[in-house]
Parts: structure tokens; C-alpha cells; sequence
């Protein structure tokens, strides 16, 4: 994980491409679900501020070395 991400909403949406290897219908689909994680909320909620792209930065991460399902 890098030590200073940026939490910009360009490069939590390009991480998010990333992650769901550019297939935009499952990541709409991802952004349009509540997730647990993110107290039942969807994360499209997670995009308005810097400090919740942060929470859903930080649950990317989770997502990408499997600690979270």
C-alpha cells in the first residue's frame, strides 16, 4: 500500500477501473450496492468528500489482497 495515496475522485475511480479490470457494468453495479463494510451504504456515497474516498480507498485495499470479501 503506498504510504501517501491520493484520495482524489480521478484516481479512486481510476483504482476502481483498475480493480474491476475496467468492466464498467460490475463496477456501477458495485458502486450501486450496499456494502456491510461501509455500514450498509453504497459506496458511490464514498465519492462526495476527501474523507470518504478515503474509507473507500481504504476498502479497496482490503478488497485487493483479500482481507475483505
Amino acid at each position: 500500500m503506498r504510504k501517501n495515496p491520493n484520495f482524489s475522485t480521478s484516481h479512486l475511480k481510476h483504482e476502481l477501473g483498475v480493480f474491476f479490470n475496467n468492466d464498467t457494468v460490475m463496477l456501477k453495479a458495485w458502486l450501486n450496492t450496499p456494502i456491510p463494510a461501509l455500514s450498509d451504504q453504497c459506496p458511490c456515497n464514498f465519492l462526495i468528500t476527501k474523507e470518504q474516498r478515503k474509507v473507500l480507498y481504504e476498502l479497496l485495499q482490503q478488497m485487493k489482497f483479500g482481507e475483505i470479501a
